[in-house]
């Protein structure tokens, strides 16, 4: 091989080394990319209640995010499609959590009075509360009807360190008897066996011997639950659901034995502003009524040939962007 053979091969060798580099720093770059793209739209989690809370488990595990921090106590918060998960740290496991949600905000259905945990209870809470939560190491239970009468023990998912973090996983059918909520509100604390609480949230909300007629009047809320637009569960105290100048939307899922319907009429109508729509149940089950004037009172009603509603017709006040869901069975 002479010399200009080898010239024109070492100048090839150059030119594929080169190209080989580019093409690596642009795959490098697209999979960058596709991981920031996840990132930014996986916002669902789903943590194991284990006693141990994991770098980015609860998602962004900073204050006003998926946790808050009240005094020496760290709550973290996330969800999936079928838990809601919670971490408590830096109090004792022995002595109870406590959590209060109100899963249809949109309404005034709820128990505006408490449950009576280790000395502590309430005159008002922060809202009509439809579920409460008791965990701590030993026992766990739920109550979510009515005048929370209905107690359920020792059926959650629960770990701890066996110091001072636990962690819970609480089915969404548990909290709603059906799915995942698309809206809810939450307020809670930790209790001493002998009521003094503390790690309150909201930390405005008063706490020490708060006794058994305590008033609160502060909570979070989440104005989302879908994935890729959640609402973040400490971003929002005391904060009504964003609503534009164009209006509120109304949001919600038609479902039966847990799974969304598709293909169901629903259909809105205002009682003063003569509006009236209607659209179809995607296919998972939901739908959604945008652009709504806020201060009037809605019908919703649904329909399907499949199926019968326990209650096919459903008012609201819209006042926020608000959510609904109706619950079928297969005739």
């Amino acid at each position: 091989m002479n010399e200009q053979s080898i010239s024109v091969f070492c100048r090839i060798g150059q030119n594929l080394s080169k190209t080989i580099s580019k093409i690596g720093i642009l795959s490098t770059a697209i999979l960058m990319i596709v991981s920031l793209q996840q990132n930014v739209n996986a916002q669902f989690n789903t943590a194991t209640p284990d006693g141990t809370v994991n770098v980015n488990e609860y998602g962004v595990q900073t204050n006003g995010q998926n946790q808050e921090t009240s005094g020496e106590v760290v709550w973290n918060m996330t969800w999936d499609d079928t838990n809601l998960y919670i971490a408590v740290s830096g109090a004792d496991t022995r002595q109870a959590a406590i959590l209060y949600l109100d899963i249809n905000p949109s309404t005034t259905n709820g128990n505006t009075g408490g449950q009576s945990y280790d000395g502590t209870d309430f005159a008002s809470l922060p809202f009509p509360a439809d579920f409460v939560v008791f965990f701590r190491d030993g026992y766990n239970e739920y109550r979510n009807d009515a005048f929370f009468s209905n107690q359920v023990a020792q059926t959650l998912q629960y770990g701890s360190s066996g110091g001072n973090v636990r962690e819970i996983s609480i089915p969404w059918s548990a909290i709603t008897g059906s799915v995942r909520p698309t809206t809810f509100r939450h307020a809670g604390y930790v209790t001493t066996m002998e009521g003094f609480v503390y790690g309150q949230l909201p930390t405005t909300n008063s706490g020490g011997n708060i006794g058994t007629n305590a008033v609160w009047t502060d909570f979070y809320n989440v104005c989302s639950t879908m994935n890729n637009t959640m609402t973040k569960p400490y971003s929002s105290l005391n904060g009504a659901c964003s609503v534009t100048a164009a209006g509120a939307t109304l949001q919600g899922r038609v479902v039966a034995n847990g799974r969304g319907i598709s293909k169901a009429r629903v259909s809105i109508v205002g009682s003063t502003n003569s509006l009236t729509r209607e659209v179809r149940t995607n296919s998972f089950g939901y739908f959604t009524f945008t652009d709504l004037p806020t201060g009037d009172f809605y019908i919703v009603d649904v329909r399907d040939k499949r199926y019968v509603f326990e209650n096919n017709s459903q008012g609201v006040q819209l006042q926020e962007d608000s959510n609904l869901i109706f619950t079928g069975s297969r005739r």
